[in-house]
């Protein structure tokens, strides 16, 4: 599945991050450092998935994990943001079960929980209608085909039907936004406002292996006072 964490997110000019299906919390931790946003939701159905995210991220006071449904999520925390301040959203909520055991990539029945985009955007739209906001979803192939870095995926993926797999619903709700395909990894739907610049650009390789070297060293530390 796809991550933020290849991805430079300081152009966006966003002041908020609200993303949908915490997951592991790669794409969350990477936006704390290097969005510059002074506040971050991230909501996960999942309730261990959650509580294994909210220890992790429990010494950092702008992050705020959500146990519960990403739509209902959306629907108690917009209303208290400033309309005129943009947020950054990453959409990543399709079938919860991924780290998880309550839904799984074989469920028979899709629905507002398991593939909540159309959803999700209906309420973001509705509750902040001329915002700045900035739009990604996750996993661009679950909704159509194309030359996408990792493969189209395969016919009944997911029991997910033709009729399914259609993004038209996109343009009908947001016609106010320019609507921009991004084909790496498993792809990415931009949505974004008209002239803006912002695009996924690919971070720097040193700063790749900055965090890389960081991030081994603190778990070498951790692990010798873990020994002690």
């Amino acid at each position: 599945m796809g991550t933020l964490r290849k991805y430079d997110l300081s152009s966006c000019d966003c002041v908020y991050f609200f993303e949908t299906g915490t997951g592991l919390g790669a794409s969350l931790r990477h936006a704390l450092h290097n969005g510059r946003l002074k506040k971050l939701f991230s909501t996960e159905i999942h309730k261990q998935t959650a509580l294994k995210a909210q220890a992790i991220f429990q010494d950092k006071p702008a992050v705020e994990i959500i146990n519960e449904n990403s739509t209902i999520a959306l629907k108690k925390i917009l209303p208290l943001i400033d309309p005129f301040e943009p947020i950054l959203f990453f959409l990543d909520a399709h079938f919860p079960g991924e780290v998880g055991e309550n839904y799984s990539y074989d469920q028979n029945i899709h629905d507002d929980v398991t593939m909540p985009l159309k959803e999700e955007l209906k309420i973001i739209k509705t509750l902040r209608p001329n915002s700045r906001d900035i739009l990604i979803v996750d996993d661009l192939n679950l909704y159509e085909d194309g030359p996408f870095e990792n493969g189209n995926i395969i016919k009944s993926y997911a029991n997910i039907k033709e009729e399914e797999r259609d993004l038209s619903f996109v343009s009908e709700i947001f016609e106010d936004k320019d609507i921009v395909r991004d084909f790496r990894d498993e792809g990415y739907l931009i949505l974004k406002p008209l002239g803006s610049t912002f695009c996924l650009r690919k971070l720097p390789i040193f700063y790749r292996l900055t965090r890389s070297l960081i991030k081994n060293a603190n778990k070498y530390l951790k692990t010798k006072l873990e020994e002690r």
